[in-house]
């Protein structure tokens, strides 16, 4: 584990598909990847997949949800989505 520079949260390095590290929170999450929205209203979620390292966008699920829904991944949340000085660390150009 590592620790933001900004905001002090713990922080995972998560292998990207293009080789490239990307901070994320710890802790798995699962989104549904079939495009719907999210049930109660909440934005969807952006998670750097456990398997593949693919960035993929979602509506959230519980673990018992993903399980019955095979157009699901789990992963972990990406950091820039919850850091509140993420705009600092966002490539300019």
């Amino acid at each position: 584990m590592a620790v933001c520079r900004s905001c002090k949260a713990l922080i995972h390095w998560q292998r990207t598909e293009h080789g490239t590290s990307h901070p994320c929170d710890p802790g798995v999450r699962w989104v549904a990847t079939d495009g719907r929205e999210p049930a109660d209203g909440t934005k969807k979620i952006r998670i750097v997949t456990k398997s593949s390292g693919r960035l993929v966008v979602g509506a959230e699920l519980s673990a018992q949800q993903a399980s019955h829904l095979a157009a699901s991944a789990a992963g972990f949340e990406s950091h820039f989505a919850t850091c509140p000085f993420a705009d600092e660390h966002r490539k300019k150009g």
